[in-house]
């Protein structure tokens, strides 16, 4: 089951994905990200979302928060093949594109060979983002992110490609 938070409504017009995109996020995406994924992690097992939108010229605006229920432990998640075509039904009829995927670790966030192995998406310019101990810090604390360059990772700064951010 996957669950839909709307955060803006005045959504530029469908365009074209930008090869890199830097992204905006409307309010309170980060904040109510971190809530979702604390709820769904419920201090014992990793928990996802995905952040989409619409492309604003080279970057993009970041209006909707995806989250999804998952079979999850730990120290792993999966995201199943149904909920993967629930999500992107509910992008085609909203117009929308996925940017990030996010997902918790059970202490600190970095880049696991399984989060390199199974991505929720590997398209050139996605971000996934991991959300240190079980998404129970302030907002945005910890977080750390990645970019796609075709199936291989480069970690790049929440602060200059998440706008705004709150640290």
């Amino acid at each position: 089951m996957i669950r839909i938070h709307a955060l803006a409504s005045d959504l530029p017009p469908a365009a074209p994905r930008p090869a890199e995109p830097s992204l905006r996020l409307a309010d309170p995406v980060v904040a109510l990200t971190q809530g979702e994924l604390r709820r769904l992690s419920d201090r014992r097992r990793e928990a996802f979302a995905v952040w989409a939108g619409r492309p604003r010229g080279e970057s993009a605006l970041i209006s909707h928060v995806i989250t999804l229920d998952c079979p999850a432990d730990r120290n792993w998640l999966t995201v199943l093949s149904a909920a993967r075509a629930e999500v992107a039904a509910a992008l085609r009829r909203d117009g929308l594109l996925a940017f990030a995927d996010l997902h918790t670790h059970p202490a600190r966030a970095f880049l696991s060979d399984a989060d390199r192995a199974r991505p929720f998406s590997s398209r050139p310019g996605f971000y996934t983002v991991i959300v240190p101990d079980f998404a129970l810090g302030a907002p945005g604390r910890g977080w750390r992110a990645y970019q796609s360059a075709g199936g291989a990772w480069a970690e790049v700064s929440c602060r200059d490609r998440f706008t705004p951010w709150p640290f």
